[in-house]
Formats: C-alpha cells, structure tokens, sequence
C-alpha cells in the first residue's frame, strides 16, 4: 500500500490502540442520583468519583468507551460504605435500560440482565473485575440504595484484534465521509468476531459469527465474512482454515454421502443443504481468490459430492426439492415447502463453482456439462417459478402468493433472470420491501405477521447491492447501502454492523450481537463493487477493473491480492464533462479497465496514457465508446495507467 493511503487508514481505524483502555467520557444523560465528580473515574490521577444513594434513589455512574470492544471491564474501588455495587456492561445504551436480570443468583439492583453484584469490603480498596469477556461499549456502576462507594478508576483489558495499519492490505476513501467511515466499520467489526486460536498459537485466529463468540459462522456467513476480510487484509490463514472446519462439520454431521448416518446420504434436511451448497460457493471463491492449488485438491471431490447429493433431488419438472422443509435465519416463523426458488437459485451457484473449480483443476469437460446443467436448472425456474402478475419470483412451486426478498435479489444477481425479469423482480423488492433502515426479507402483509418481522438482515442487503450494482443501476445500489449501513452509523453503538436491525431501525434487544461477521458487507461492495477490482482468473493472474461510481465525485483505494496491491482512483470534473481513473496493478498480472460503469450509457471518448515515477504522461491509445457499448481497455501493469474520459453532447 502506498504512503499515502496507509496514513488515510491511521487516521480512519476505528477500535483500541492497546491492551489496556480507558473510557472516552462519561455519559452524563444516563448517569443520575447524587454522582459527585463522575469525569474523575476516567482519569489517571489520585482524584475519584463518588456515588452516593439514598432511600428509594440509586446512584449510577455511566461510561463511554467509545466504540465497542471485546474484553473485560475493571472498576477500582477506592472505599466504600459496604454498599453493594451493580455493574453491568452493554453494547448499546437502550441495552442498559432494560430489566434488571439475574446475577449471582439473586436480583441486580438497577442492572442490565448479566449486571454483576458485588458487595466491597467497608473502608477499604477492592478492584471489580468482570467474570467473562463480553463485547461492550458502555458500562453502568449502581449502588444498591442507601450507602456510598469512590470509584478510583475504570478501564477495560482489551482481548482478540487489535488492528494497526500494517495489518490493512487494503484500503477505501471517497468524498462522502460517512461511505468511507463505512468500509472502516465494516473492518473493525470482522476484526471483533476474530478470536486466538485456542492453545494460544501465535499470530493465528478462528472467526466466529459474532463478537460474542458464542457460536461458530454457518457456511453462509463464512462467505460473506471471508469477503470482508479479503477485502481488507491478507488474512487467508483465518479463511482456510474456517473452510476446512466447515467441512469436517458438514461430514461430522452427516451431510456428506458415505459420512455414515441415515440413508447413505446422511439423512440430510433443508438446512444442511444449504450448507452444504453455500460452502460449495464459499470454497471456490477461496481458491479464485487465493489460488491455493493444495486446497484445491481437497475441495474439489467434497464440491462433487455435496452438489451431486442435491442434483439427485431434482424433480420431474427440473427443479430442486430439499430433503424436508427450509427454514432460514430471515424467515424464522414459517417452513419453506416444494421447490423453493432461493433453493434453486443456490444450487445453480454451487454449480457454477463446481464447474469453475473443475476448469481450474484443467477438468474441461466436465467444466462444460456442468455449467450445462445448471443453465437446464435455470430454465426451469424462469419457467416455473416466476410470477407475471406480480413481476417477482415466487417463494416456492408450493407457495405462490409471498415474493421474498432472496428469491428476488439472487435470481438477478446470479443471471439466472432473464433480463426483462431481472429489472422487474429488483422493482417490486424496492417497491414493496424497502424501509428507511434497509430491506426487509418479506413482501406484503407478511412482512409483519410471524415471529422476527420487520427485521432487516444486512447479510441479505449486501447481496441486494450486488445484484443493483451488476444491472447498472449504481444510484439503486447506493441507496440500499444508504437505508441500511448509513442508518447504523448513526444510530448507538455507531462503529459496527448488527446482526440484524430491529423494526424500529435500531438494535432490536439485547440479544442483537451488535457485531456480526455476515453484516460487514458493506467494506466489501466499496472495494470490489465500487473500485470494482476482480480477479478474472485464479490468485489474480488476470485483473479487472470496473469502478462504479455513482454519485459520488471521488473515490480511490487499494485492494490487496496474493500478487500485491491494485490501487484505483476515480475523480470527476466540477461540471460533469469529464473524469480521470488512475489504475496501478501488479506487474506480472494481467489487467484491464472496464469504464462502463462510470459511462452509465454514455457516449465517450476514451484516451490512455502511462504516467512514469516522474508524473511524465506518455499517450497509448485512444478509444470511442458508443452509447450503451462496452470496451474492456488492457493496460500495462507495473506503471500507473491514467484514463481520461470525455463524455460526447448528448
């Protein structure tokens, strides 16, 4: 990365320098009763804070970390009339507010559910420590009622990541400040769900699908959050092996045919498919990302078995149908039936990463027939599963009156739509399901009638950008982000991505994990979408560019790949005539500049300079691009290559 971006990433990392941290500041509004000098509880000196309750009123001292963090919080106290002292921890303020829960077995006095009770000695120094790490922005010091207690000190041991510059591979600035915030926070929350790899082997670390650590990623989350950490760092070890942990899961479980259990095929259910087909995905991005030949090897045979297990299951009508009844994480009040279209349309995903590991593995021919089989599968579900009436894709052959969201944003997405379907199905999901905090996963009346309505899952918003953004419609794709990533920046705790949003746009309760591994899709689509850097073949041997702008009037950043840094920069002139990419790829890697998505059907013309280490520009080529044409312009990797864009009168 050059100087000058790794100096824009210091000044925009957000999360702990150190091990050790104080709080930012007290948070007078939550803070009450009688707190005498609460600022004196965040400082390094001999000074304390003093709560002091009477009858029927506690005092409570709130802190502010910041931003949230993974580790354990530590109050010093300094002396104490014996009070008993509450202290509960929360990602968000709304979470401190909520009932007082059980700890130590008994009631927490004014204290979050989890809120630790500790009762120090009279008179005399103790320090509080939490039992567990927990994931936290603010922590609430309450007196249990009548008695007093000096806080001496607050502070917080840090656990996990604690990223630095070096650690970016890449990087993403813009002239909307909050985008780029954006792709900073997207960062820092991947970073909290990373964890040390039991054993304390140095320098290596396990994901989990929250900052919480209380469980392991589903495949599903694995692929996004390894998109994330691709596009932020070299952090391939943590992929790998994730991957392969996955695997043996899905074997372990019985998902793999000749795995023992059940009928050969290890009795699977509509949940283990989709594992099954969304690792299939996620292991060949890996190796396009990657190259990691070796990994190869050892996904390819497993890819076989899993996609072949749920070819089997394909009907007479030439549509899959699970093993039993789906049930994902956004639709968690009602069982998908017969041949659900989101079903399909993953398993046309999973073919196609089959067949291009296969091509990678120098397997041709099976290369061909499988992308033939998946181009039969998608026929059938243009044919059967498509609603005129309603221009959208239906839930299922069983379900014809509800139009979810994933049917309709990874049919387009994946071209398995035919074009006019395409443009119709993303506008009925904007028509009837977007909100001003993001998307919801249900169209109509269904939207609120069961359990987790009115939910917005940033995981699926991600795939809805994607699919906007490789129709063309770039402002549509900046809106989804804007509903839903701009909202929880602005919203408490500010500086991560939830698992889901609540229907009120905010975290939903405190069973939100305000950091979630699947919710970070938005630092990938600034990168790979907006800079637009792709690899075209294995390990990035072939490289292209294809920034889409938008809106916006300036944009730049780097992308890190096994080969070394791409770096972009996109900029346009005040009055909208003109603009000027600025590509520098690795050398050795082959690359080229695609500018239709900054043209948006624009008629242009073209002109291609190199730029030596002494700014000197050297003209190449020139080229015209036609209304609503397509140009891909190779360039010369190593110096930096600098196109100057005029668009033609209209």
């Amino acid at each position: 990365m050059n100087p000058e971006h790794r100096a824009l990433v210091e000044r925009h990392l957000v999360g702990p320098r150190s091990r050790v941290i104080r709080p930012a500041g007290v948070h007078r509004g939550k803070s009450r009763g009688r707190t005498s000098n609460p600022q004196y509880a965040i400082v390094d000196d001999a000074s304390y804070c003093r709560l002091r309750g009477e009858e029927g009123i506690r005092a409570r001292l709130v802190v502010d970390f910041g931003f949230p963090l993974r580790g354990r919080w530590r109050v010093q106290v300094l002396r104490s009339s014996g009070t008993p002292l509450s202290v509960s921890a929360a990602e968000a303020l709304r979470f401190l507010d909520a009932p007082p829960g059980a700890a130590n077995g008994g009631e927490a006095p004014g204290g979050a559910p989890g809120a630790q009770v500790f009762t120090p000695p009279k008179e005399e120094a103790a320090l509080i420590q939490a039992r567990e790490t927990s994931t936290f922005r603010y922590l609430a010091i309450s007196t249990g009622g009548e008695g007093w207690a000096d806080i001496r000190m607050v502070d917080a041991q840090v656990e996990g990541e604690i990223m630095t510059p070096a650690d970016f591979s890449g990087a993403f600035f813009c002239d909307d400040e909050e985008l780029t915030r954006a792709w900073y926070a997207g960062a820092y929350t991947a970073a909290l769900c990373l964890r040390d790899v039991p054993g304390g082997v140095t320098g290596r670390s396990v994901l989990s699908a929250t900052s919480r650590g209380d469980r392991p990623p589903r495949a599903a989350e694995a692929l996004a959050a390894m998109e994330t950490l691709f596009a932020v760092s070299a952090r391939r070890d943590v992929v790998r092996d994730l991957l392969v942990s996955l695997e043996e899961t899905l074997r372990e479980r019985g998902d793999r045919p000749g795995a023992g259990g059940g009928s050969g095929a290890g009795a699977p259910h509509g949940e283990d498919d989709e594992d099954s087909l969304w690792w299939v995905v996620a292991a060949a991005n890996y190796c396009h990302e990657t190259g990691d030949a070796a990994f190869l090897d050892r996904a390819l045979p497993a890819a076989e078995e899993l996609t072949h297990r749920c070819m089997a299951r394909v009907g007479p009508g030439g549509l899959y149908v699970a093993g039993a009844p789906w049930r994902r994480a956004w639709s968690p009040g009602r069982r998908r039936v017969g041949a659900v279209t989101f079903a399909n349309a993953l398993l046309i995903w999973a073919l196609r990463s089959l067949a291009s590991m296969c091509l990678w593995a120098w397997q041709e021919e099976r290369w061909a027939s499988i992308r033939a089989v998946a181009r039969n599968l998608a026929r059938a579900v243009n044919e059967r599963l498509w609603d005129d009436d309603a221009g959208a894709y239906v839930e299922s052959d069983a379900d014809r009156a509800r139009h979810p969201l994933d049917a309709n944003i990874f049919c387009p997405m994946l071209d398995v739509s035919l074009p006019l379907h395409a443009e119709r199905a993303l506008s009925y999901v904007r028509r009837t399901m977007r909100t001003s905090y993001g998307t919801l996963s249900e169209d109509g009346d269904d939207a609120g009638a069961e359990a987790g309505a009115g939910r917005v899952w940033p995981f699926l918003n991600s795939f809805e950008a994607m699919a906007r953004f490789r129709a063309g419609a770039s402002e549509e794709a900046f809106d989804v982000i804007g509903c839903c990533w701009r909202n929880m920046l602005r919203r408490d705790p500010q500086f991560t991505f939830w698992e889901w949003v609540g229907p009120d746009g905010g975290p939903e309760d405190a069973s939100t994990a305000c950091a979630g591994a699947a919710a970070a899709g938005v630092t990938m689509l600034l990168s790979d979408e907006v800079l637009g850097v792709t690899p075209l073949a294995p390990a990035y041997e072939e490289v292209l560019v294809r920034p889409r702008p938008g809106w916006l009037a300036r944009c730049e950043g780097t992308r890190g790949t096994v080969r070394g840094p791409v770096e972009v920069h996109f900029e346009a002139d005040e009055e909208g005539g003109a603009s000027v990419v600025r590509v520098r790829a690795p050398r050795g890697v082959k690359c080229s500049v695609d500018p239709t998505g900054i043209l948006e059907g624009r008629e242009a013309e073209v002109a291609l300079f190199v730029v030596g280490d002494d700014g000197e520009r050297v003209a190449l080529h020139t080229h015209e691009i036609r209304a609503g044409g397509a140009k891909l312009i190779p360039i010369e990797a190593g110096p930096e290559a600098r196109l100057e864009i005029r668009y033609r009168d209209e």
